[in-house]
């Protein structure tokens, strides 16, 4: 459990969840429900990414870099660091420091998931910024 780093992909796992995100730029690659035992991941998307001063750019990652319990998201416009905790059944991240200069906001945690939201069984998710 916890966050490390396996082939090129940065692991947060934790009793309910195991995310996959490429180390290369930061595409969420897989969101296994550990509890039900299937892949949930959605469409394609950006863990962290940062939106440039026009508000509308997308900038994507050019490498993340795991130490201990931080991140270092490497983009075109600056880096960032975010501080990564995985509880028993949620994970937090804290922006450690201000976003590049050159941003206009930052994405952490971007995430879709593929499951019937019906089903009152299924492993929830649910993000909250403060």
């Amino acid at each position: 459990m916890g966050m490390y780093v396996s082939e090129n992909s940065i692991v947060l796992e934790n009793n309910y969840a195991k995310v996959l995100i490429f180390q290369k730029d930061a595409r969420v690659e897989s969101v296994f429900d550990k509890v039900h035992g299937k892949e949930i991941k959605g469409e394609d998307t950006y863990f962290f990414s940062l939106v440039a001063q026009d508000k509308q750019t997308i900038v994507v990652p050019t490498g993340l870099q795991c130490d201990d319990d931080c991140i270092t998201v490497e983009t075109p416009l600056g880096d960032f660091r975010v501080a990564v905790s995985a509880q028993d059944d949620y994970f937090t991240f804290e922006l450690l420091e201000a976003l590049p200069a050159a941003s206009y906001k930052g994405v952490i945690a971007h995430v879709k998931y593929n499951y019937d939201v019906k089903d009152k069984s299924n492993t929830g998710a649910i993000g909250i910024a403060m």
